[in-house]
């Protein structure tokens, strides 16, 4: 399957689905031309892309949460706190001319990820999780263009820099990738602010000609406007295998089970997302549910309520209870065994 807003799945037995919708904009300019490919990636199932409504409006921090569609999640203080303490404002903006932050403070956060007019969702929801898990791992794939690790600068201003990703097939070569601030996305994430997720998606579209990579390696020099592998892009960011869990297939009517594994999140450092499966309700909505059909959510973490909070690439963090994620989720995605992302231990080979 795939995670829908592009998540592709090798899977013989499922047909086509319709084109996408024609208020669909692909992404414009891309950095990397992509070299065209002899490998087919089989039977692709490809659905309409989930893109968020024209007046929706991202959530900015933590703290303020878009309630116009969704009730506000309970809060993490603990992770919060995590936040807080080492961020600036998110809301803050480029006040003098000069090179763009690729970061503000010590670091990424899941709030520089924001999809507008781009079918990535599976993208930008591996991008979420990975930096929900650790934004200290995810500060570490991008250097300067000396060499010298960014990880630990503040504020990093910079028209260049380049970005350390894997191949995800074995044996997860990595590679490092020039990526510049001049083709940072014009509508993606939060244009003319920080760029790090910018530059990821840059590095990604130049990691699909060393390696095949679906919605990436098949899109023609951009995203494929119908999807993309989210197991492939968690792979490519860590540098560890990822693997997918089928739904119902895997989980049956267990709700318990999948809120255990939910609940690994927070606690053990570990990146998770989800995407939903096809709706037929109007809207692209799935009917007496707070998911979208075709999207990508990250999982933040759980409450006592056996609720997940999750994070809408879109901008918007909301809760859902299992019921509502076990009926309308294709596939949960995730690390093998979960693996904790912890770049000291895993450079010293402790993990």
């Amino acid at each position: 399957m795939r995670l829908s807003c592009m998540f592709l799945v090798l899977v013989a037995d499922l047909t086509y689905a319709a084109f996408p919708p024609s208020n669909l904009i692909p992404e414009e300019n891309p950095a990397i031309q992509q070299a065209k490919r002899s490998i087919s990636p089989g039977s692709l199932h490809r659905r309409h892309p989930a893109l968020p409504p024209a007046d929706l409006v991202p959530d900015e921090n933590p703290a303020t949460k878009n309630t116009r569609r969704y009730p506000p999640p309970r809060s993490n203080p603990e992770y919060e706190a995590h936040l807080n303490k080492r961020q600036f404002g998110p809301d803050q903006v480029l006040q003098t001319p000069g090179p763009v932050p690729l970061w503000f403070d010590l670091g990424p956060t899941y709030y520089d990820v924001v999809q507008s007019k781009v079918a990535d969702c599976w993208l930008a929801a591996a991008s979420i999780a990975v930096v929900l898990a650790s934004h200290d791992w995810m500060s570490h794939l991008f250097y300067g263009p000396d060499g010298k690790t960014l990880a630990g600068t503040a504020d990093p201003s910079l028209a260049e820099t380049q970005v350390m990703l894997w191949d995800p097939s074995p044996p997860r070569k990595n590679y490092l990738f020039k990526t510049s601030a001049f083709n940072q996305s014009k509508t993606e994430d939060r244009p003319g602010q920080r760029w790090w997720n910018s530059a990821l998606v840059q590095g990604m579209f130049q990691l699909g000609t060393k390696t095949f990579i679906q919605g990436i390696s098949d899109g023609n020099g951009t995203l494929h406007p119908l999807g993309g592998d989210a197991q492939a892009a968690l792979s490519a960011m860590t540098g560890y295998s990822a693997t997918s869990k089928y739904g119902t297939k895997w989980y049956g009517s267990n709700r318990n089970m999948l809120f255990d594994d939910l609940s690994k999140a927070w606690p053990l450092h570990t990146p998770i997302l989800f995407a939903t499966g096809p709706n037929t309700t109007e809207g692209n909505g799935f009917a007496n549910s707070v998911l979208h059909g075709n999207h990508a959510y990250a999982v933040m973490w759980t409450t006592p309520a056996q609720t997940a909070i999750l994070h809408n690439p879109w901008g918007l963090s909301l809760e859902a209870n299992m019921t509502d994620i076990l009926n309308n989720m294709e596939r949960l995605v995730h690390l093998e065994s979960f693996r904790t992302l912890n770049w000291t231990m895993a450079t010293a080979g402790q993990v």
